[in-house]
């Protein structure tokens, strides 16, 4: 993407190639340690399931000066859930299916694990899933149905909320957030485009401004997020371009450290980035 402009590239890069991926195993593991701080030591918690921690594995494993096992893609717990007739690996809420993906090009690509799991189609299926999940929820909360639907980590009425579903959220109280099907562009990109049409449809200026849709709303009892969240905005970007162009998958998997990584970890069968035409 930076290509014309070297300063950013070289920034970049210097950035990356100064992570010590492997110090944050903390010696004792596979996994990955959340955080450390000066103060406290090492954060107690790992990332040791899916997540949205698919991206720094793989940038971890393929770093060229601090890299982690290949085996640390295998460490993490790959949990079933399922939901009406789809079963795919993660829970809520629905960014941890959308982050990594972002960037990655996991489009057909499946590793060696004992599941086999297709990671994009595991993510079309948690989409899916979430959307047939809030549209049951309409005869609780009228406002959710198949064209009005999204729960991932957003404002709330009464603050920050990293809920979402399936399973059921006790906290979920009717909120619709629209950066989760606009985050699922690239992956279901005509249930998403009709649910983001429906609520820009439906409610106009009063959800959709400037910077795009607000953070999240309540449409039974007319609450609407004052902000716009850089975070939910820029994953609505990047999937809608995926979606569109494919760039970011093109420019990402143009560095040889992503495609080191799936090699590494034998994740096989997805599109090289020579499958772009653009």
């Amino acid at each position: 993407c930076f290509a014309d402009d070297s300063e950013i590239s070289d920034l970049a890069d210097a950035l990356y190639r100064r992570v010590d991926f492997g110090w944050m195993l903390d010696g004792t593991t596979t996994l990955l340690r959340h955080g450390w701080t000066p103060e406290g030591g090492f954060v107690p918690f790992l990332w040791d399931t899916y997540s949205e921690a698919n991206l720094l594995y793989l940038l971890a494993i393929g770093s060229p000066t601090f890299p982690i096992p290949a085996g640390s893609w295998y460490a993490w717990n790959r949990n079933s859930n399922s939901y009406g007739s789809y079963t795919f690996v993660g829970n809520a809420p629905l960014f941890i299916h959308q982050y990594s993906h972002a960037f990655i090009d996991f489009r057909g690509a499946v590793d060696d694990s004992s599941a086999r799991t297709n990671w994009f189609h595991n993510s079309t299926l948690a989409t899916r899933a979430h959307r047939q999940f809030c549209a049951d929820l309409g005869g609780r909360f009228p406002g959710y149905s198949k064209d009005v639907w999204g729960i991932t980590a957003s404002r709330s009425a009464s603050g920050y909320t990293d809920w979402g579903g399936p399973p059921f959220d006790p906290r979920i109280d009717g909120t619709v957030v629209p950066a989760a099907p606009a985050g699922s562009l690239m992956f279901e990109p005509d249930l998403c485009l009709a649910a983001l049409r429906t609520m820009h449809t439906r409610y106009g200026s009063r959800i959709y401004s400037r910077y795009g849709f607000a953070d999240s709303f309540n449409p039974a009892t007319g609450w609407i997020s004052p902000d716009v969240t850089g975070l939910n905005s820029g994953i609505t970007l990047l999937s809608a371009e995926n979606h569109r162009s494919g760039k970011l998958w093109q420019w990402f998997m143009a560095n040889p450290e992503p495609r080191r990584a799936m090699a590494l970890t034998a994740l096989r069968g997805g599109n090289p980035v020579t499958s772009f035409a653009g």
